[in-house]
């Protein structure tokens, strides 16, 4: 997961004029890295669900489950 380039990744992902909007780099980032106790507070509607999307898209083998909650709190 360090070798992957997030960028690119996010252009596949979601075309090629995609962008990242606030803290988006900065937490995938600390995911990637595996940094300890991250705490990112992004507003409403700043693609928040970005942050696992594309890091499940980035695995390139294995199977992995994504459970997204529907109801809001």
């Amino acid at each position: 997961m360090y070798y992957v380039n997030i960028y690119s990744k996010l252009k596949e992902l979601i075309g090629q004029k995609a962008e990242f909007c606030s803290l988006q780099e900065k937490t995938i980032y600390a995911i990637i890295t595996r940094q300890s106790l991250i705490v990112s507070i992004i507003a409403i509607s700043k693609r928040k669900s970005l942050l696992f999307m594309l890091l499940v898209y980035c695995i390139s083998r294995g199977t992995t489950v994504v459970i997204i909650l529907l109801c809001s709190l």
